[in-house]
């Protein structure tokens, strides 16, 4: 019975020919291709990363290359204007200086004008002449600017010297008032205008202007011009109308 027994443990096992062949070669075939399989792997990661990265400089270059135009165009619009506003406070430094130049040059035909008068035929008296006292407004309605000119004709060649008392003659209210010339304008002192010259003088100097300031209610009608010569009893007087505002 023990052998029986024994003999039922064995189990018999049909091995067909070349199995065991062909299982090693898969086996050696697999431990080829997973290597290559990993390597490809990684190869296949490695260009995409690249490509990735080789796409990403190429956005930050075209970026860098954008921003540049962008600042480069601003520049160019800065720089434009700049220019037109240039251009326009050149236009109108432009305008103010021919504006300048026009009243300069009216103002010299006004002096020639001026001077041609002291000159003419009809001044041509030996001794004081007064010539026209020349009157301006100003943006103030009371302010006024004033010159005028003293000159002499003669073969005298001795220094005319004497004192000019000058006067504005108008009305305040109802009343005709004089004002003295030192009380309109702060040039003129109290004893009135000094003079001394050969041929002639121009007051004030040099052509320009003095000021006088007159009060609040007063009309000025005229002004008056009373010369005082040293060595002459009789004193010379010139009247002239105040100028029309119209």
């Amino acid at each position: 019975m023990a052998k029986k027994r024994q003999q039922a443990d064995w189990q018999v096992r049909v091995v067909q020919p070349g199995q065991g062949r062909w299982k090693n070669a898969v086996l050696l075939l697999a431990a080829v291709l997973l290597p290559l399989a990993v390597y490809a792997g990684y190869q296949w990661r490695d260009y995409e990363v690249g490509a990735a990265l080789d796409g990403h400089d190429a956005l930050v270059e075209r970026l860098a290359q954008s921003e540049e135009a962008e600042q480069t165009l601003m520049q160019r619009q800065a720089v434009l204007e700049s220019g037109g506003r240039l251009a326009q406070q050149a236009t109108e430094q432009s305008r103010q200086t021919i504006k300048m130049l026009e009243a300069e040059v009216f103002q010299l035909q006004q002096d020639l004008a001026f001077y041609k008068e002291a000159v003419a035929p009809g001044s041509r008296r030996d001794g004081l002449t007064i010539h026209a006292f020349e009157l301006q407004p100003t943006d103030d309605a009371q302010l006024f600017r004033y010159k005028f000119m003293l000159s002499r004709l003669g073969d005298d060649e001795k220094s005319l010297k004497g004192q000019l008392k000058i006067e504005v003659l108008g009305q305040e209210g109802n009343k005709a008032k004089r004002m003295p010339l030192h009380e309109l304008s702060e040039q003129v002192s109290k004893d009135g205008i000094q003079f001394g010259f050969k041929h002639y003088q121009l007051y004030p100097a040099a052509g320009r202007f003095a000021e006088l300031r007159l009060p609040e209610g007063f009309v000025p009608q005229r002004i008056r011009i009373l010369a005082v010569v040293a060595g002459q009893k009789q004193p010379i007087e010139r009247t002239f109308d105040w100028i029309n505002q119209e």
